[in-house]
């Protein structure tokens, strides 16, 4: 429940911030009439990442079992990981994104180009719905199950934030959300990846290695607290050789790009403490 939460949560959350910032613009512009292509914008995103969720959940069925299904979920588990890292990397990277979202909309509004304005609210609605599709259906891949729950949670509490922000102009720090939610995000991404890893040596793509110990008897990944230790740090009670590496050189690239290649002090997201303009 955790995992789901988090994501949906931290990824809502930066596409309401882009629709506040938009729609703030144009309130203060008073262009109000260009609201209606946001919120098409927002519903066509919204849409496409459903559709992209059913089609990745339903490719594994029509493969069937055997090494077809598993090459796929083991891509689709890494796949997610590599989004992951990547989001947290890049946002760190980032500066003043609020006054380059503001310009991109000024452009379409001044050039009186609404459809524009949809679609830049949709390819910004859509990148996160991606990302939040990719990692929960590499969750459901990894345990065969998802809480929904934790999904419906961590969207409304990102909604709720988003339009106390931005209508009260309640304070929310968003730089240590931003680093403490990315902090987790990656531990779970690392769990996928070691999923990833079983599934491709099950396949046989890559070589099985030597299975480092066994704790099943001692914490069982089938209980409450196995299943939880391995959504949060990537728990497997009998490793391999080469999960173990792929997890420890994932958290040591991760690291290194995170505090060395993205400059320190360059958080993309400023914390807002009023309206942002």
């Amino acid at each position: 429940m955790l995992a789901e939460f988090v994501i949906t949560f931290r990824e809502t959350l930066e596409a309401a911030l882009v629709v506040g910032i938009v729609l703030a613009f144009l309130s203060r512009s008073k262009k109000g009439e260009y609201n209606v292509h946001v919120y098409l914008g927002i519903g066509a995103g919204i849409v496409a990442s459903a559709l992209v969720g059913l089609i990745l959940a339903s490719v594994p069925s029509l493969l069937g079992e055997g090494a077809g299904e598993q090459i796929f979920e083991g891509s689709i588990m890494a796949l997610a990981a590599a989004f992951v890292a990547w989001m947290i990397i890049w946002l760190r990277g980032q500066k003043n994104v609020a006054g380059k979202i503001e310009a991109h909309a000024r452009k379409h509004v001044d050039a009186n180009y609404g459809l524009g304005l949809a679609i830049f609210i949709f390819i910004a609605v859509f990148r996160e719905g991606f990302e939040t599709t990719v990692f929960l259906v590499s969750t459901y891949f990894e345990s065969s199950t998802i809480s929904a729950l934790g999904a419906v949670l961590g969207v409304a509490a990102a909604v709720a934030i988003g339009f106390l922000m931005f209508e009260f102009a309640i304070k929310v720090n968003l730089k240590i959300f931003f680093n403490a939610s990315g902090l987790l995000l990656i531990l779970f991404a690392g769990g996928l990846l070691v999923q990833a890893v079983h599934e491709f040596e099950e396949a046989g793509i890559v070589p099985a290695t030597q299975q480092l110990w066994n704790t099943e008897s001692l914490l069982s990944q089938q209980s409450v607290a196995g299943a939880f230790f391995r959504s949060l740090f990537g728990y497997v009670s009998q490793p391999t050789l080469l999960q173990l590496g792929a997890y420890l050189c994932f958290i040591a690239a991760f690291l290194y790009f995170y505090f060395f290649y993205a400059k320190a002090g360059k958080g993309a997201i400023p914390a807002h403490t009023h309206k942002p303009f």
